[in-house]
């Protein structure tokens, strides 16, 4: 298999150490190095002020004609010579915000992809507990983060949907469907993934 070319970018002032201990675990399960960019700009024109949400079609394709000039940061589950991977050759990159994203059939998403330019954006506020009034917990936080990383890595990368609901690629509409899914890949989509069927 070949390795895998991953970026991941935060948003503003999203935290960058919960983005890398992500960005660490994912990289285990990819067996590739994962390159954290510097952030990038908030999107302006993309916040609906009303809703206190941000457009999510609007959000990703704002962050999308920002991102060639994001510098490498730190080469994650690799050596420095992944940095000279230039953004055009990434097979997948994403951006990972604080910030509430919306669209037309929905109140709010975990995520959302753009598959034809191979980009995501995951938004950890419904992640968080505290959205849910109940009390944070950052290890649980941090884990679906990192699930649906691996969700958005895989589908703006060619994987269909997957049907398993214990895999990361199967849709995530409501926290305990990403609560439910498992670290890694179902061992089809991983076979296929690390085949070339559907090659990341």
């Amino acid at each position: 298999m070949s390795e895998m070319r991953v970026s991941v970018i935060p948003v503003a002032r999203m935290d960058v150490e919960e983005v890398e201990e992500a960005a660490n675990r994912v990289a285990r399960v990819l067996g590739s190095p994962i390159l954290l960019r510097e952030a990038a700009p908030v999107p302006r024109g993309t916040e609906n002020f009303e809703r206190r949400q941000h457009d999510a079609s609007g959000f990703l394709a704002d962050l999308r004609g920002k991102m060639a000039p994001l510098r490498v940061t730190k080469v994650i589950g690799g050596d420095d010579s992944a940095a000279n991977v230039p953004m055009s050759s990434m097979n997948a990159t994403v951006f990972v915000t604080d910030l509430d994203l919306y669209t037309e059939k929905s109140d709010g998403v975990f995520a959302y992809l753009s598959p034809k330019f191979k980009v995501g954006v995951v938004s950890v506020r419904r992640l968080k507990e505290a959205f849910h009034r109940r009390k944070a917990d950052p290890s649980k936080q941090r884990t679906r983060l990192m699930k649906e990383m691996l969700r958005v890595i895989a589908r703006v990368s060619g994987m269909p949907k997957c049907a398993n609901p214990a895999c990361p690629i199967s849709p995530s509409k409501v926290l305990p469907d990403v609560d439910s899914k498992e670290e890694r890949y179902c061992q089809p989509c991983w076979t296929r993934m690390s085949t070339g069927v559907s090659r990341i």
